[in-house]
């Protein structure tokens, strides 16, 4: 609109008589922009306010950036007539046809390789210590954006990371949202993982022997065992064959204090220890609260496990 305006002002109050002058289209045009003026297309054999009033005058809409498209010279010059009017003449010249392309940025799907890729690097410390690589389920076609300052926001389907069987990649150029695409296909993280060298039945406390370490695709195990130290003395919650990738949802810390066994009761009270004997009436482990029998009165209490054969009351 401003450029319309700026060009009707300088035809209709010219401060000098306006002398003709050359207009030459060009046969063919790169632009960068969204749109396209008359300057992009042709050459001023003046520079004077009127030829860049009229050098600013927006002809129509660029193509898509990569892409390209052809415009009539003439169908141009009959669009700007109204607005020529003032102007004593104009010499028209130079290609009928003139072939115009936009500038811009190819992506390729090498390249959307290497933004996930990039993206796995920077959140290394939220994965294990394995070989990560992503495969994607088919390889996304090229696709081109407006020249300028291009930023890709990624961001995979499980918040983890691990167990992600799709990528979402946001481009940006110059701040503005120009593409949003989703690759599929799936993270293999090669890494050493516990597995059991044999089968194991559930409620089995897991000795060093039981173990060993194997290095495998713990993408698909669930909250896999990376440290053969951490099962050691834990038990099994399941039936476990030989060779399976252990978990840690098929292990859990055994009970310190066992349903029946002997215990002794620390009575807490005003700084006052009172000890007595009982009888746990269920399983307990650290810290958790059971049911004690006192064996002297026959009452049934709630008491806390602080310790192996130990309970404590805080009155």
């Amino acid at each position: 609109m401003l450029a319309r305006f700026l060009l009707i002002l300088v035809l209709l109050f010219p401060s000098t008589t306006c002398f003709a002058f050359d207009v030459t289209f060009h046969d063919k045009a790169m632009v960068d922009g969204a749109t396209l003026t008359l300057g992009d297309l042709a050459d001023f054999s003046e520079q004077t306010a009127t030829t860049a009033a009229l050098a600013s005058r927006i002809i129509t809409q660029a193509p898509p950036p990569g892409k390209t498209t052809t415009l009539a010279s003439q169908a141009i010059i009959k669009s700007l007539y109204p607005e020529l009017h003032a102007i004593e003449e104009v010499h028209w010249q130079g290609a009928a046809q003139i072939t115009i392309t936009r500038n811009s940025t190819q992506i390729t799907a090498a390249q959307i390789k290497k933004y996930i890729a990039s993206y796995l690097k920077e959140h290394r410390a939220e994965l294990p210590k394995a070989k990560i690589r992503f495969i994607s389920q088919e390889l996304p076609l090229p696709f081109f954006l407006p020249v300028g300052t291009i930023h890709c926001e990624v961001t995979p389907s499980s918040p983890r990371i691990i167990g992600t069987t799709r990528f979402s990649l946001i481009f940006k150029v110059d701040g503005q949202v120009r593409k949003n695409i989703s690759v599929r296909g799936r993270l293999k993280i090669e890494a050493p993982v516990t597995v059991l060298t044999r089968s194991i039945k559930r409620n089995t406390v897991i000795n060093a022997a039981d173990l060993a370490m194997k290095t495998m695709d713990i993408s698909k195990i669930n909250d896999p065992c990376l440290d053969k130290q951490t099962a050691i003395g834990q038990l099994t919650k399941r039936n476990l064959k030989a060779g399976t990738p252990l978990s840690m949802q098929h292990i859990s810390i055994p009970p310190m204090i066992r349903k029946g066994e002997l215990v002794q009761i620390v009575i807490i009270h005003k700084g006052l220890n009172l000890t007595a004997t009982g009888i746990a009436r269920s399983d307990g482990k650290h810290r958790e609260t059971i049911r004690v029998q006192n064996l002297s009165s026959k009452k049934t209490i709630y008491a806390q496990v602080s310790a192996p054969g130990i309970v404590e009351v805080n009155l």
